[in-house]
């Protein structure tokens, strides 16, 4: 469901889209990304007459006070020789008149970086980018890119043993009494917490905890059973306000005692169709 700001950004878009726009009229300037592969999220787009396509992704979510970049593609151009420009349009900080920037159309592609530090811009966000014939500011093309800003660190957790990663949509089975390696991953395109000194409080669920400095772990469970295992994290920012940043994750672990003294009994030689029987021993469980 749009939020209501989205609802007010389109209608105001609606309102001074047909205002007459000149070159003149960029309020910040944007470098230009080269090469660059961003995240493949959030990809939204836009048709027009004539089979263009306007397809923008943005490397959301984004914490507030980071960056977020836009990358845009357009499939064709009316007139190749032409320029282009790329008008790209928000609502920040509450406020009821669209934020703008522009930047020029290379190789079919352009790019915006914005950077969102009030809370009004908390949730769903939406970038409004149009594409204008520099020339005679006409349209060719316009497609919209919406990004989540969020309070707490975007983060996730990777688990895997003797090399092999769990499965995250499905259970996590490791052994006991080998170590479990955990590692954090913040997503950070931005890097804003390049130099940040981050703490990670791991609660382990069976009762033991830790404090560390390093986003990977190694835990080893000596009791099989399910546990859920949590990290708070705390971001220390290098910054003048010294600004503190949180986050909050947690995921099952199933962990089961490991397989030893393997013995399988049974016939050596056998023909198709015939039916064999086995014996199948050993200290652990099967699964």
């Amino acid at each position: 469901m749009m939020r209501f700001d989205t609802y007010m950004f389109v209608f105001i878009y609606l309102c001074f889209a047909i205002l007459p726009l000149s070159s003149s009229s960029v309020v910040q300037s944007v470098h230009e990304h080269e090469n660059i592969q961003p995240h493949n999220l959030n990809v939204e787009s836009g048709r027009k007459p004539g089979s263009i396509m306007l397809t923008i992704v943005n490397d959301g979510p984004t914490i507030l006070g980071a960056n977020t970049t836009y990358y845009a593609t357009l499939s064709s151009l009316p007139n190749p020789g032409a320029k282009y420009i790329c008008y790209w349009s928000e609502l920040k900080c509450g406020k009821l008149m669209p934020t703008w920037s522009t930047t020029e159309l290379i190789s079919n592609k352009c790019n915006t970086t914005s950077r969102y530090n009030c809370t009004q811009n908390l949730g769903d966000h939406t970038m409004l980018l149009r594409i204008l014939h520099k020339g005679s500011m006409k349209e060719i093309a316009t497609s919209i890119s919406t990004v989540e800003i969020t309070e707490y660190m975007n983060v996730k957790l990777s688990v895997q043993q003797d090399g092999t990663v769990c499965n995250t949509t499905d259970k996590c089975l490791v052994t006991t009494k080998k170590s479990v390696q955990m590692t954090v991953d913040i997503h950070d395109p931005s890097n804003f917490f390049k130099d940040a000194f981050i703490e990670y409080d791991w609660l382990y669920g069976d009762g033991n905890s830790e404090l560390s400095v390093e986003p990977m772990v190694l835990y080893n469970y000596s009791t099989p059973g399910r546990y859920k295992v949590q990290v708070n994290l705390t971001a220390f920012l290098q910054d003048e306000e010294r600004t503190e940043k949180s986050g909050y994750l947690s995921y099952y672990i199933d962990l089961l005692d490991a397989v030893s003294n393997l013995t399988i009994t049974g016939s050596s030689k056998t023909t198709v169709g015939s039916v064999g029987q086995y014996n199948v021993s050993c200290n652990g469980r099967l699964v």
